[in-house]
């Protein structure tokens, strides 16, 4: 029985390990923990408040009979059941913490805190693209050329929305989509929940 829990212990150790390694190298948006019921409850237990908090799911899988559709699909309803929790509460975070300074609602004064490195989370409409700048000398992503004065000539961005999107991944911070036509309206293209005022 000891040697049993032991290696229980070493698996969910080694699954933490990698899932903190891949965290560190693609920045997920989300993981979703699956596998035998008793493995999957204890790897929500050791798992770090910094993963744990982007659990979208879990769900029990065999494991003798995973392939990567039956994956695919678990992890496509997971955030389908996820996702609606997440965009509300992410608006709902936004409205509270811009009286306090603590998020934007706007894409200039979005670009200007993620130039500041001030974005934990960056909330993105789904439905918002089109091209912008990035000023030359500060490497700031503006919305428009005269955004860019005194820092540098405007270089033309064609989509200003994912290139937010990959400097806040590349900043650490999450980013999280907006698909919700009744929430996306109380977003104005870009929003942040921040990390200090």
């Amino acid at each position: 029985m000891g040697r049993i829990r032991e290696e229980e212990r070493r698996h969910v150790a080694s699954v933490v390990e990698r899932l903190t390694s891949l965290d560190a190298e693609r920045h997920p948006d989300g993981f979703l923990v699956a596998g035998p019921g008793p493995g999957t409850a204890a790897l929500m237990r050791a798992l770090p408040a910094k993963l744990a908090d982007r659990v979208i799911g879990t769900t029990h899988l065999n494991p003798t009979e995973l392939t990567p559709a039956v994956v695919a699909r678990a992890a496509r309803a997971a955030q389908a059941t996820h996702a609606p929790i997440v965009e509300r509460e992410m608006v709902s975070q936004i409205h509270s913490g811009l009286g306090r300074g603590r998020a934007t609602n706007g894409v200039r004064e979005t670009l200007h805190a993620l130039a500041q490195g001030q974005v934990r989370t960056l909330v993105v409409r789904s439905d918002v693209h089109g091209p912008g700048f990035r000023c030359a000398t500060s490497g700031r992503l503006a919305v428009s050329s005269a955004d860019c004065d005194g820092e540098g000539e405007a270089t033309p961005v064609a989509d200003l929305v994912a290139a937010a999107m990959q400097q806040a991944r590349e900043r650490g911070a999450t980013v999280v989509e907006i698909h919700d036509p009744q929430i996306t309206e109380q977003i104005e293209g870009l929003a942040a929940l921040l990390r200090f005022s």
